[in-house]
């Protein structure tokens, strides 16, 4: 079988190479994606990296400049249920 060159999908670069080395189970049904599908993965893993981005990087500011999560948390006012009064 000739070697295919490796395909990457925008958004994460997902490889399917990568996919198959984290579920070699999956082999059989990972290898009948389609590009489209392939995609789809992809920016699904997008999604996933983006949200735990944020939520590491507002981990490491709280961490590394506890000062500043106090301010923001100080500019914050909770809300009032005055309108059901």
């Amino acid at each position: 079988m000739p070697e295919r060159e490796p395909k990457f999908y925008p958004v994460t670069h997902v490889g399917v190479e990568d996919v198959l080395s984290v579920r070699p189970d999956l082999v059989a049904r990972l290898q009948a994606l389609t590009d489209d599908e392939m995609s789809e993965i992809a920016n699904d893993v997008g999604e996933a990296i983006m949200d735990t981005y944020w939520i590491a990087l507002e981990t490491v500011l709280d961490l590394r400049f506890p000062q500043i999560g106090k301010r923001v948390v100080s500019t914050v006012t909770p809300t009032s249920n005055t309108d059901s009064q």
